[in-house]
C-alpha cells in the first residue's frame, strides 16, 4: 500500500469518527499497521492520533494517552509543523480531560503558535478561546482575558463578526469579575452592536444578560432593568423557556436589591412558573431560594424557611448533593437570624456533614465559619474558636483571602469574650493585616473596634483610643458608601416610575398632564433629594457622637481631663454642623412651600456682619484662615428681615470659609452702592468654572471646587441665599474666575435713620 492510499484511509477514519466510531477505529488500525509495514512514520502518527481521538470521545483515557503519546514521538521527529499541530491539540485535549489544566494550556499554546504559523489563523483563534475558557474556569481571570484578546486579535484578521461577538462578550464577561466596569461595558456594547446586525438573537440574549449584570453591580438599575427586560421579550421569541426563567430572575434580583420586594416577588413566581410548567427542578429549586431570601430581607422568616424547605426537597430529589449542603446552610442561616440557636446549628451541622463527603472544601469553609457564629451567639468559646480554626486553615489552602479574614476575626473576638486577651491581640492583628490587604472594609472597622476592647482592658487607653478612631472612621466610609447605595437606588426608583410615567404620556398625547407630570417628578425628585441628604449628612454626625459617647462610657475614669474637653469640643463642633444641616433643608424646604413670613426691619448690616464673622473666627483659626472685616465708614441701615438677613450673611461666610485653601484670607466688606447698601465676601479659593457659573445658584447644585477641610455640603446654601434675597428685593451678584477665588455680593435697600435733632411732634 503507498503512502498516498494511507493518507487516503487515515483522512477517511477521521471523517467517520462522529458518526461510526468502531468503522473509524477499524480503519485507522489498518492505516497505521500498513504505514509501520513500509515505515511511513507520518502515517503511523495520523493513525494514532485518530485512535488517540476516539477513545477519548469514548472516555478511554489511558487508550488516549498511550495513542497520543506515541504519535508525539514521530512528530517531534519530524518536521512536518501540521502533524506537530495536530498532535498538540490531542494532546492538550487529552490532558484537559485528565484534569491537568496547567499541561493542556502549554499543548494549546504550542499548538496556536505552530497554527499561526502555518498561517492558520480562524484555528489559531479557535485555541486561544479554548485556552480563555479553560483559564476563566480555573479562576485565572488575568491570563483568560489575555488569551481571549489574542483570539480576538486573529478573528479580526479573519473577519469572523460571530466568533468577534462571542470574544467580546467573554471579554466584557472577565472585565466585569476583574472589577473593570469602563472596559467592560464597552466590550459588551459592542458585542451588542454586532450582534443585532447579525439577527443573532440567541447571542443577543447572552450579552445583554452580561451587560445587565454589569449595569446591577454598579448599581446602575435602571439600565439593568432595561438590558433584563429585552432578554425577556427575545427568550420567550425564541421559546427559550430557560432562558426567560433566568431572566426573570434577574429582574427579581435587581428589584430586590431596590428593595421593591412586591415586584421582586411578582418575577420570581413568574420564573418558577415557567421552571414548573417546563419540568425544569433544578431552575424550580434555584427559584425557591430566591423567593426565601426576599422573605428573609422582609424578615418573615417562617415563610423564608418554608421556601428553602421545598427547595432541599428538591435537590434531594435530584440527587444533587451539592445543592442539598448549601439549601440545608441557607436554613441554618434563617434560623441563625431568627436566633433560634439549636436549630441554627442542626442545620448546618447537616451541611458540613455532606460538603466533606463531596470534598467541597468552599462549601466546607463558609459553613464552618457559620457555625462558629453561632457558638459565639450561643457564648461557647471554645466551641466558636474550633469551628472557627477549621474554616480558617481551609480558607489558606484555598486561598480565600476574605474568608480567612472573617475566620481570624471570629477567633480573635472568641478569643476576647474568653478573656485570652494576649491571644486575642495577635489573632486579630493578623485578621487586621489580612483585612487592609483585601479591603474589606466592614471586616476592618470590626477587628478595630475589637482591638480598641482588648487594649482598653489590658489598659493602654492611646492605643485603644487609636483603633476606637479608626473604628469610627471606617466605619463612616462602610455608611456613607450604604448611603451612596441607598440613594442609587432611589435614583434607579424614580429613573423606573418615571419612564413608565413618560410612556403612559406619550400613549394618551395630553399636553396638560404632560406638564403636570414633569413638575410632579420635578417636585418628587427635589424630595428624594432632601431626604438622602438627611439621611446621609445627619447620620455621619450622629455616628460620631454615638462613637464619642460609647468611648466615654467605656471608661468614664480613664480619659484625661484635656482629652475629654477635645471630645467635648467635638461634639459641640458636631451638633453645629447638624444644626447648619437641618437649618438649610428646612429653609429650603419652607421657601418652596410658601411658608416662610417676612417682615420689613430697620438692621444694622456693619453690626450684624460683625456678630455672624464672631461667630466664624473659631472655625476659620482652625483652618489657618484670617478674616478681614472692611466695615461701611457711616452706619448701615438696610430694610429687610433680620433673620433671613443673618441667614444669608451666615451661608455666605460659611461658603467661603469651607472652600478656602489654608494660610489665605476671607475679606467681609460692608459699603454703599448707590440707593443700596452692598454685602460683599471675597475669598482665595479655586473659583468657579464657567459651567460652575451657571449653576451656582440651583438647588444642590454640585460644583467642581470641594471643600477644603472635609466639610460636607448640602448644596443648599447658595440657593437659599438667592431665593431669600430676592424675597426682601435684594440682589445677589457673584463674580469668578477659575483659579482667582470668588467673590459674592448682595445689594440690600438702604433705610434712612431719623434725624434725632428733629422735635417730637405734641399730643
Amino acid at each position: 500500500m503507498t503512502t498516498d492510499q494511507i493518507d487516503a484511509l487515515n483522512a477517511e477514519a477521521w471523517q467517520l469518527c462522529d458518526s461510526n466510531r468502531h468503522s473509524a477505529r477499524r480503519i485507522a488500525e489498518r492505516a497505521r499497521d500498513c504505514a509501520h509495514a513500509i515505515a511511513y512514520l507520518v502515517g503511523v502518527a495520523r493513525g494514532n492520533l485518530c485512535l488517540a481521538h476516539i477513545a477519548l470521545e469514548e472516555g478511554e483515557l489511558d487508550h488516549a494517552l498511550d495513542f497520543s503519546a506515541q504519535a508525539q514521538q514521530v512528530a517531534a521527529a519530524s518536521d512536518n509543523p501540521a502533524l506537530q499541530l495536530d498532535t498538540q491539540v490531542v494532546l492538550a485535549r487529552v490532558a484537559q480531560q485528565r484534569g491537568f489544566h496547567d499541561t493542556a494550556v502549554q499543548h494549546y499554546q504550542a499548538a496556536a503558535t505552530l497554527a499561526e504559523a502555518l498561517q492558520q489563523r480562524e484555528q489559531a483563534a479557535t485555541l486561544f478561546k479554548r485556552i480563555g475558557g479553560m483559564r476563566m474556569h480555573s479562576g485565572m481571570l488575568r491570563e483568560a482575558l489575555e488569551a481571549y484578546r489574542e483570539s480576538l486579535r486573529l478573528v479580526e484578521h479573519t473577519h469572523n463578526q460571530r466568533d468577534e461577538a462571542s470574544l467580546l462578550n467573554n471579554m466584557g464577561s472577565l472585565c466585569s469579575r476583574l472589577g473593570d466596569t469602563t472596559a467592560a461595558l464597552e466590550y459588551l456594547r459592542c458585542s451588542m452592536a454586532i450582534r443585532r446586525t447579525l439577527e443573532d438573537k440567541l447571542g443577543l440574549v447572552h450579552t445583554l444578560n452580561n451587560l445587565g449584570l454589569v449595569y446591577e453591580n454598579t448599581g446602575m438599575y435602571s439600565d439593568a432593568l432595561v438590558c433584563y427586560g429585552e432578554c425577556l421579550q427575545l427568550a420567550h421569541a425564541l421559546g427559550d423557556s430557560h432562558s426567560e426563567a433566568c431572566g426573570h430572575i434577574n429582574m427579581g434580583v435587581v428589584h430586590q436589591q431596590m428593595g421593591d420586594y412586591p415586584r421582586a416577588f411578582e418575577c420570581f413566581f413568574k420564573s418558577l412558573t415557567i421552571a414548573q410548567a417546563s419540568n425544569n427542578r433544578e431552575s424550580e429549586a434555584s427559584c425557591l431560594n430566591n423567593i426565601a431570601q426576599v422573605f428573609v430581607e422582609t424578615n418573615d422568616f417562617a415563610s423564608a424557611r418554608e421556601h428553602l424547605k421545598q427547595s432541599l426537597t428538591l435537590h434531594q430529589a435530584l440527587g444533587d448533593k451539592p445543592g442539598e449542603a448549601i439549601a440545608l446552610g441557607n436554613i441554618g442561616g434563617v434560623y441563625h437570624r431568627a436566633r433560634d440557636y439549636p436549630m441554627a446549628l442542626t442545620y448546618l451541622l447537616e451541611s458540613l456533614a455532606i460538603s466533606r463527603a463531596l470534598a467541597d472544601e468552599h462549601t466546607t469553609a463558609n459553613t464552618l465559619c457559620d457555625i462558629g457564629s453561632v457558638h459565639l451567639a450561643l457564648e461557647d468559646c471554645a466551641s466558636a474558636i474550633a469551628a472557627y480554626q477549621q474554616s480558617l486553615d481551609l480558607a489558606r489552602t484555598l486561598h480565600a483571602r476574605r474568608r480567612e479574614a472573617e475566620a481570624l476575626l471570629g477567633i480573635g473576638t472568641a478569643q476576647v469574650c474568653s478573656g485570652a486577651l494576649d491571644e486575642a491581640l495577635a489573632t486579630l492583628g493578623a485578621a487586621l493585616a489580612c483585612a487592609t490587604q483585601l479591603g474589606a472594609k466592614d471586616v476592618l472597622y470590626k477587628t478595630h473596634a475589637r482591638l480598641a476592647q482588648v487594649h482598653e482592658a489590658q489598659g493602654r487607653m492611646a492605643e485603644a483610643l487609636h483603633h476606637q478612631r479608626v473604628f469610627h472612621d471606617i466605619k463612616e466610609e462602610v455608611y456613607n458608601a450604604k448611603s451612596d447605595e441607598t440613594l442609587r437606588k432611589l435614583q434607579a426608583i424614580h429613573g423606573v416610575e418615571n419612564a413608565r410615567r413618560e410612556a403612559e404620556i406619550y400613549r394618551l398625547k395630553n399636553v396638560e398632564l404632560a406638564q403636570l407630570n414633569a413638575t410632579l417628578s420635578r417636585l418628587v425628585n427635589e424630595k428624594n433629594e432632601l431626604l438622602s441628604i438627611a439621611a446621609h449628612d445627619l447620620r455621619n454626625p450622629l455616628t460620631v457622637i454615638s462613637s464619642i459617647a460609647g468611648l466615654i462610657e467605656f471608661d468614664p475614669a480613664g480619659i484625661a481631663p484635656v482629652e475629654l474637653d477635645d471630645h467635648m469640643k467635638t461634639i459641640a463642633k458636631t451638633v453645629d454642623r447638624m444644626l447648619e444641616i437641618i437649618t438649610n433643608l428646612l429653609t429650603s424646604d419652607a421657601i418652596e412651600q410658601g411658608l416662610m413670613t417676612l417682615h420689613n426691619d430697620v438692621v444694622d448690616l456693619n453690626q450684624m456682619a460683625r456678630d455672624v464673622m464672631a461667630d466664624f473666627a473659631e472655625r476659620a483659626q482652625r483652618k489657618a484662615i484670617t478674616l478681614d472685616y472692611q466695615p461701611a465708614a457711616a452706619r448701615a441701615l438696610i430694610v429687610a428681615d433680620a433673620s433671613a438677613t443673618r441667614q444669608i450673611l451666615d451661608n455666605l461666610i460659611s461658603n467661603a470659609v469651607k472652600y478656602s485653601p489654608a494660610q489665605t484670607c476671607v475679606t467681609v466688606r460692608v459699603g454703599d452702592a448707590d440707593a443700596f447698601v452692598r454685602f460683599e465676601v471675597r475669598d482665595q479659593g479655586p473659583g468657579l468654572t464657567e459651567a460652575d457659573k451657571q449653576r451656582v445658584f440651583g438647588k444642590f447644585a454640585r460644583l467642581s471646587a470641594k471643600p477644603t477641610g472635609g466639610e460636607h455640603s448640602t448644596g443648599l446654601g447658595l440657593s437659599i441665599v438667592k431665593s431669600l434675597a430676592e424675597r426682601m428685593g435684594a440682589r445677589v451678584m457673584c463674580q469668578s474666575e477659575a483659579g482667582h477665588g470668588a467673590t459674592f455680593a448682595v445689594e440690600f435697600a438702604r433705610a434712612h435713620a431719623p434725624d434725632p435733632s428733629a422735635a417730637a411732634a405734641p399730643a
